[in-house]
């Protein structure tokens, strides 16, 4: 019960913090019709399968007037992760760098642009981002997880693994790293550990479509 009053209440700091960055904004602005509240929600809790979409209100909203440090830079990270879903990865690295400039302490946007780089498959920068994400937040599953990622990438499968137990061991229900575990295992040829780890990302998200492939490629039914 405790660990989900926790998250409750983490969860609760956090709307109360976001409605009072957009309160900043909207004062900036001179009001709410210079920057209306749906399109400050719509731009930081984004529609992932629109990021086109996307990408144009949080241009509009930081083309308006107003918004704090703080406020912008959730708008940048936010425009930033759509253009490196849509592979405009230099666009990406130019928004995550303004952000970083506004907060510079954000583990958040250090991870994503490490993302970014891994995209241009500049493993160097990639992994000394998500090392100051990691400095930044030691408890932060998805920048060891994103860390891993680039460690496969490398084949350097070991540290990929140390680091997606890390992630797992911080967020035991994190499917996409079991799943990424898996894949490492199967490169060191650990077909047990690998169906292994299918089968719980399988069980942490029933729709996880890659895992399930994964073990059929492995003549294992989901």
């Amino acid at each position: 019960m405790g660990a989900t009053m926790t998250r409750e209440s983490a969860h609760m700091r956090r709307r109360i913090a976001e409605g009072l960055l957009l309160a900043v904004w909207l004062a900036g602005a001179g009001g709410a019709a210079a920057g209306p509240n749906d399109e400050f929600i719509a731009c930081i809790y984004p529609q992932a399968d629109r990021p086109n979409e996307v990408i144009q209100t949080c241009s509009k909203l930081l083309n308006a007037k107003g918004g704090n440090d703080e406020a912008r830079a959730m708008a940048l990270l936010s425009r930033g992760n759509m253009y490196r879903r849509t592979r405009q990865f230099d666009l990406a690295l130019a928004d995550y760098d303004a952000a970083l400039r506004l907060d510079p302490n954000s583990a958040a946007l250090y991870t994503s642009r490490g993302n970014a780089w891994r995209g241009k498959r500049d493993y160097a920068r990639a992994l000394a981002d998500h090392d100051a994400a990691i400095n930044l937040d030691h408890n932060y599953a998805e920048a060891f997880s994103n860390r891993a990622n680039v460690h496969a990438d490398k084949r350097d499968y070991d540290r990929a693994i140390a680091d997606y137990d890390k992630a797992i061991e911080l967020k035991p229900d994190y499917a996409i790293a079991f799943y990424n575990r898996g894949l490492a295992w199967k490169a060191k040829g650990d077909r047990a550990r690998a169906i292994a780890d299918y089968r719980q990302a399988l069980k942490s998200d029933a729709k996880l479509s890659q895992a399930a492939a994964a073990l059929k490629t492995l003549g294992e039914q989901p």
